[in-house]
């Protein structure tokens, strides 16, 4: 068995998946063959008792139970052992020598506790056999998944029997599952149920022409059970589809909320997973994305993405070491900020100013809280929309007011000047009491920008002038900094390096060298191999690759010796051949998943020697 990811979105993938000579995507669904219902022609892995000589479906074939077993047929290409699926409740006893293992496929069962018993080392596929049980409470199974997600690692499958439907498949994926099952829709259809994305309706409650899935179109005959799971069959394969183009697209995320908003049991998941387990999700999250962040939920503040973001404002960034006097701004729709026609007029009263490079603009906005200007560019920032109400819920305003504090901690100024509508200056007004208030009715009027611009000249002329070309050092220092840390990321723009063109795409030069690039798409730093030496020195994001493995566009998981475990998917890293240092480059893998995989491209390579 060989398993190729192609696609990653959080923890979700999409992949390929190779038994024999049959190659089949994944996430997938294995089709439970039932007496007396047909399995769809659309269905690529089938689970049966009797596999055929000659089908183009990959084929598995369940080992009876443990009462009962089943001798293996040869036409089969993968098996599933015999196996008890124990009661959540069942002591750790049962859970610690419940586990039987058949070959490449794997079964566990969880508990309440979270137990995962250890894995063969030969497994494949890993199947949590009382998934259904778990499934029922919601704290409990999120603490399985994520747990048996992570002890399996990355490059085996997890597998969720009996508890796939339409509305839920979605979330199972998000979650790291590669494989369910269709037991739910042949259950429901035999009930009388009619699955959706949005829903179970009940056979009576469904009105004519309402579906047009071609169990349904022309028919609506739903006094027949074949009807009723055909149709639940063809909504788990609609879905299923949209799940995989929503990974590659990188929206699964959004695709999850869409469905959870009509199940109070599944946004109980999907809040539990982002709040209790943000290290899971955070390490599987690229550090930039092309897709926009789509943030119309309050829970956006537990995003991975975000609740990162706004850890490394705090934790890793320091403001331009020439800023004097904080500016705080309102949030535009237009993204980056500086784009806005808003923005451009406040930015317009900053330059009037006569000393503009003392003024530090930061904006206030939720879900990410505080962003630095030098940071507009960068993801989330520089791509995410949100629905503008004018109102703040009691999460967000104490999101904001301790995004404050522990910024105003690392990061003092001499006067802070707010130039936010009401309702967010008395937040901010809740953590700094002697902010001045430059905003009259509304931030754009006329009155609030000759307000703004008179403030800033009294304020300004107080300080000795700081040119464009410095301030745009720092820039690229705070850019770094966010990027690398706060220690490396100085060390990479020092005061020794000098800038090549002008905001937002320039180069970092040092000693007539260029070690870096910043674009307006990226909003990163992008190395070149001079800059990589830096990276070499603090052993920071370096991955070593085997003395015989001569990449040039991409460096494969099977060259990878070892790999910075601290890596995320799209970091800046080093590559490294017998320790000297071979290239630069992107991560397309974080750092855990190219300790493990021997298949799939671990960087994309963008300078080597």
């Amino acid at each position: 068995m060989r398993f190729e990811v192609k696609h990653r979105d959080t923890a979700a993938r999409s992949g390929i998946l190779q038994s024999n000579d049959k190659k089949v995507e994944t996430p997938n669904i294995i089709f439970v063959s039932a007496p007396g219902f047909d399995i769809p022609s659309a269905a690529k892995m089938v689970e049966t008792v009797l596999p055929e000589k000659d089908s183009d479906a990959l084929q598995i074939q369940p080992l009876g139970s443990i009462w009962k077993k089943i001798e293996k047929n040869e036409n089969a290409d993968l098996f599933i052992p015999p196996y008890p699926g124990y009661p959540a409740s069942m002591s750790t006893f049962f859970h610690k020598t419940g586990e039987h293992a058949e070959g490449e496929w794997f079964v566990v069962s969880g508990n309440t506790e979270g137990f995962i018993p250890e894995i063969s080392e030969k497994a494949r596929v890993v199947t949590l056999a009382n998934v259904f049980s778990l499934f029922q409470k919601s704290s409990v199974f999120v603490e399985n998944i994520v747990k048996l997600r992570e002890k399996i690692g990355y490059s085996r499958l997890l597998h969720l029997p009996m508890i796939a439907t339409p509305q839920n498949l979605a979330f199972l994926v998000y979650m790291g599952a590669d494989l369910v099952d269709s037991v739910s829709a042949v259950t429901a259809g035999l009930n009388g149920y009619l699955l959706f994305p949005e829903g179970a309706y009940y056979k009576d409650e469904v009105e004519k022409g309402i579906c047009l899935c071609p169990a349904c179109n022309g028919k609506w005959d739903y006094t027949s059970r074949e009807t009723l799971v055909q149709h639940n069959y063809n909504m788990l394969l609609k879905e299923l589809s949209l799940v995989r183009m929503a990974i590659k697209k990188g929206r699964l995320r959004e695709l999850v909320e869409t469905r959870a908003v009509s199940s109070p049991a599944l946004m109980e998941k999907l809040r539990i997973l982002h709040k209790n387990h943000y290290s899971f999700l955070e390490k599987r999250t690229p550090l930039t994305k092309t897709a926009t962040l789509i943030a119309t939920s309050r829970d956006a503040i537990y995003y991975p993405e975000v609740k990162r973001f706004r850890e490394r404002v705090l934790k890793w960034y320091r403001k331009p070491e020439g800023a004097r006097v904080l500016l705080l701004l309102p949030c535009s729709a237009r993204k980056p900020y500086s784009s806005s026609k808003s923005h451009r007029v406040f930015r317009d009263a900053l330059r009037s100013s006569g000393n503009p490079g003392v003024v530090h603009e930061v904006i206030v906005t939720s879900p990410l809280g505080l962003v630095p200007r030098e940071l507009e560019l960068v993801y989330p920032a520089g791509r995410y929309d949100i629905p503008v109400t004018n109102h703040w819920y009691e999460d967000e305003k104490r999101m904001i007011e301790e995004m404050i504090e522990g910024y105003l901690q690392r990061n003092r100024y001499d006067t802070v000047i707010s130039h936010l509508p009401e309702e967010l200056h008395e937040i901010v007004k809740g953590r700094i009491p002697d902010v001045v208030s430059t905003c009259v009715n509304h931030p754009t009027s006329h009155e609030s920008i000759d307000k703004l611009g008179d403030i800033l000249r009294e304020y300004v002329t107080k300080y000795a002038h700081v040119g464009s070309r410095a301030r745009l050092v720092g820039v690229a220092r705070c850019i770094a900094q966010y990027q690398f840390g706060e220690i490396l990321g100085s060390r990479l723009v020092s005061d020794e390096v000098s800038i090549v063109g002008s905001y937002p795409s320039f180069k970092v030069v040092k000693d007539g060298e260029q070690v870096a690039a910043i674009s307006r798409e990226r909003g990163l730093l992008s190395l070149t191999l001079k800059g990589g030496e830096t990276l070499v020195s603090a052993k920071k994001n370096m991955v070593f690759i085997d003395k015989d493995f001569q990449p040039k566009g991409s460096v494969l998981s099977v060259g990878v010796e070892s790999a910075d475990a601290n890596i995320i998917i799209e970091d800046e890293i080093v590559v490294l051949q017998d320790d000297e240092l071979y290239a630069v480059g992107v991560a397309r893998m974080n750092g855990e998943e190219m300790n493990e995989m021997k298949t799939g491209e671990a960087v994309r390579i963008r300078h080597h020697r």
